[in-house]
């Protein structure tokens, strides 16, 4: 499932262990914490959170940005 941040459009990808969630998931990019519920493997919400929450969730095996000028 693809969700896109809904500050800087950054596609955040995440796997089947999400298919049934709900809970917070950060943007690499912009760091902003999106508030989402999945269900069936489908979107059902998504929203930024409430500045102050402090809840973050890491997530691995997402594609990594390179600085550097190669």
């Amino acid at each position: 499932m693809k969700i896109n941040c809904l500050s800087c459009g950054f596609g955040v990808l995440l796997d089947e262990a999400y298919d049934e969630y709900e809970g917070q998931v950060k943007c690499y990019v912009c760091g902003n914490l999106l508030e989402i519920k999945a269900m069936d493997g489908r979107l059902q919400s998504v929203r930024v959170c409430p500045a102050g929450n402090m809840s973050i969730y890491v997530f691995e095996n997402q594609p990594q940005l390179s600085t550097s000028n190669e």
